[in-house]
């Protein structure tokens, strides 16, 4: 299966939707409020910056895993609006935390209104100002994710409950991430608490939440919500332990980010984690120098690259997530009957682990 034909399939058909949706609100509430419209349009930027839409068509393959699909086009296509949305909250406030300048090569909120504000303000106003426009701008996209969810018809309390679980499992990830494990001592960290993170901040809502919204709306059994569920969990994680090792060692005219950004930023992932253990004192003493350095040198950058491979951590976190992929492709299948929707899910599994972005 070809994925990238398959992603651009989707996105053909769910594309004008989401267009649609946010260009009715722009249009709308522009009207009234011209400053607010400003920044509308830059959520509306943001949402529309060439992203795979891998959960809502998460949420679609979820859903025609169970059933057909057709039954409940108009609801799947909403489901997936929102949250397309509710990931633009994410990414928009995350980026503000991180303090990251791009998102997909492009500038992001908080930068783009920071240096609108340098051209005739001090630094100390622009920077606030900048850093206002990410709360309110993640905030306009965290309430339009929620009017779209809102035109989902027949939703039942324990489809409610998941797509509310989703929202709190992030924002709980995220604290973790800016107050805990993301600035915890190396020395004092577990790799649980490492995975932990990560499977809240990103994999569970990333993965999981997607796939058992749209198979829950189908109708799907306790049997198979209990296996999908632990399916989205596994590969959320394999999803984001792939996202790290390409946030080092990925093209970064593809990723679009900086390849030095994670380390930079301070991020406590798995690789740097395992590094770090295998590391004698010196080394240790270099990469927590390393750590949270906006301008981490070359010459480090490519230190601490090879010490990763040299050590054997990145093989071993390559052997981890193909081994999961194998076990989780088996799972899929010997529990699920043969359609369209499980092959796509099998496949993505293959995709997750071969992806450049």
């Amino acid at each position: 299966m070809d994925f990238t034909n398959e992603f651009d399939k989707f996105k053909d058909v769910f594309e004008p939707k989401l267009k649609a949706f946010l260009y009715d609100k722009v249009n709308i509430n522009g009207q009234v409020n011209p400053t607010g419209k400003a920044l509308l349009d830059e959520v509306t930027k943001a949402s529309l910056n060439s992203g795979k839409r891998l959960r809502p068509i998460l949420a679609y393959h979820g859903f025609g895993m169970v059933a057909d699909v057709a039954t409940r086009v108009g609801d799947l296509h909403n489901l997936g609006i929102s949250l397309e949305l509710f990931h633009t909250f994410c990414l928009i406030h995350d980026d503000f935390i991180d303090k990251s300048p791009l998102r997909r090569s492009q500038k992001t909120i908080h930068e783009i209104y920071k240096s609108e504000f340098g051209k005739t303000m001090d630094d100390g106003l622009s920077a606030h100002l900048g850093s206002s426009a990410a709360v309110l701008g993640g905030d306009l996209a965290f309430v339009l994710a929620e009017m779209a969810f809102s035109k989902l018809h027949k939703t039942t309390p324990e489809f409610i409950d998941i797509f509310r679980q989703m929202q709190l499992e992030v924002c709980l990830g995220q604290a973790d991430d800016t107050f805990g494990t993301g600035i915890a001592d190396l020395q004092d960290l577990s790799e649980n608490q490492v995975l932990n993170m990560l499977d809240f901040k990103s994999g569970r809502y990333s993965i999981e939440k997607p796939l058992l919204l749209g198979a829950t709306l189908a109708g799907v059994n306790s049997t198979q919500k209990s296996i999908l569920s632990q399916f989205g969990v596994r590969l959320g994680i394999v999803f984001q332990l792939v996202d790290d090792i390409l946030g080092i060692f990925g093209d970064n005219l593809i990723t679009g980010k900086s390849n030095t950004s994670d380390l930079a930023e301070g991020k406590r992932t798995l690789i740097v984690l395992r590094t770090f253990n295998k590391a004698l004192p010196e080394q240790k003493n270099r990469i927590k120098t390393m750590l949270g350095n906006p301008t981490i040198s070359p010459l480090d950058f490519e230190w601490f690259k090879n010490l990763v491979i040299t050590s054997g951590v990145l093989s071993g976190i390559q052997d981890f997530c193909n081994n999961e992929i194998v076990d989780l492709k088996e799972l899929i299948e010997n529990n699920f009957d043969q359609s369209e929707s499980r092959d796509f899910i099998i496949g993505l599994a293959d995709y997750i682990v071969t992806r450049k972005k």
